[in-house]
């Protein structure tokens, strides 16, 4: 789906980000950027889309694993939204730009799903482990 995000985000940084969000964000496409000339040669926008792919394949694993030192560090909110990652500048880029994308109306009409009437009502129906497979703490 053509929605644009390129656009989305350079405007998001450039009327939205306070300049320390931006600088992190940055940094982190400065790193990969990095990546793409140490393991294509070139950088990261001259590669193709299938090179782009491999490269942040091979970045992303280390880029999001928790970095549990600066995680002890946060305090009982941090702990509760989960372990910084270790590249943060990183991690807050990719973030932006999947909502950016689940934020327009072609992503929510053709990418998402909305099933109305998962079942019929049932009264009265005892919480279970299954019954609840997912929830708990949540930034939203």
């Amino acid at each position: 789906l053509d929605v644009k995000v390129p656009e989305l985000f350079e405007n998001l940084m450039s009327n939205w980000a306070a300049p320390d969000t931006r600088d992190e964000i940055v940094a982190g496409m400065g790193r990969i950027d990095e990546a793409a000339k140490k393991a294509k040669g070139k950088p990261f926008a001259a590669l193709d889309p299938a090179a782009r792919l491999e490269v942040l394949k091979g970045h992303e694993p280390a880029a999001l694993k928790p970095n549990l030192e600066k995680a002890s560090k946060g305090g009982g909110i941090a702990m509760m939204m989960g372990p910084p990652a270790t590249d943060e500048g990183y991690a807050r880029m990719r973030s932006l730009i999947i909502k950016l994308f689940y934020l327009t109306e072609p992503a929510l009409t053709q990418e998402l799903s909305y099933e109305h009437d998962p079942g019929g009502y049932e009264p009265s129906v005892p919480i279970t482990p299954e019954s609840r497979p997912e929830g708990g703490l949540s930034p939203i």
